[in-house]
């Protein structure tokens, strides 16, 4: 697997942060772009703002968020584009059952970003969380051993976004080393429509 740098941005608010990655508006992988999007999860948006974005050379605001409806999926809008780089694109194909996998992020307050190797072992039409707030629809479970504070990190198939973090089973506080993941491909033509209205508001462009 490849482990060159991906743009991995850590998103805060009071007292909370989760993980995400700079995307381009077409959702495509490039060589050379000034991204404005930020690919996370949704569940971090259900407390008000405001948000910043920082760590890969970033500091930004949140100006708007887009959420994909019925799953744990969304796209923020920085309020100031990055600065040019590499960025990685969505997968568009079905994920398979054994496929390895690398999952970024900053959890447990890490300051730098970290990698968690996995194994994809199991493909999911839905999950929900204990508190019943998070819901994943079209969804993968991952052997590995991600923790709280990844959420919203890539969960990558190679240098291709296959999904975000989004739950890790860990009752009684014990991590057993298994995450939900919010598959991209199945909701791909919401996460483009999202991508298309948040540049075009106040005529943002990347």
């Amino acid at each position: 697997m490849n482990t060159s740098p991906l743009p991995v941005v850590r998103l805060t608010r009071a007292g909370s942060y989760c993980s995400g990655t700079l995307v381009a508006p077409d959702l495509q992988p490039h060589a050379y772009v000034a991204p404005r999007l930020v690919l996370t999860c949704a569940h971090f948006f259900r407390e008000p703002g405001p948000y910043r974005v920082t760590r890969a050379g970033v500091s930004a605001r949140v100006s708007a968020v887009r959420v994909i409806n019925g799953t744990d999926l969304a796209l923020a809008l920085l309020d100031r584009p990055a600065g040019p780089r590499a960025v990685p694109g969505l997968l568009r194909d079905r994920v398979r059952l054994g496929q390895t996998t690398c999952t970024r992020g900053f959890g447990g307050r890490a300051l730098d970003v970290h990698d968690y190797r996995g194994l994809l072992v199991a493909t999911l039409p839905w999950a929900v969380s204990r508190d019943g707030l998070t819901r994943v629809r079209h969804g993968a479970l991952v052997a590995h051993g991600a923790v709280k504070g990844d959420s919203g990190g890539p969960v990558l198939l190679g240098d291709t976004v296959a999904g975000v973090q989004s739950l890790v089973l860990d009752p009684f506080g014990t991590n057993l080393g298994l995450a939900t993941v919010s598959l991209v491909a199945p909701h791909l033509p919401s996460l483009r429509r999202a991508a298309r209205a948040l540049l075009l508001m106040k005529g943002a462009h990347a």
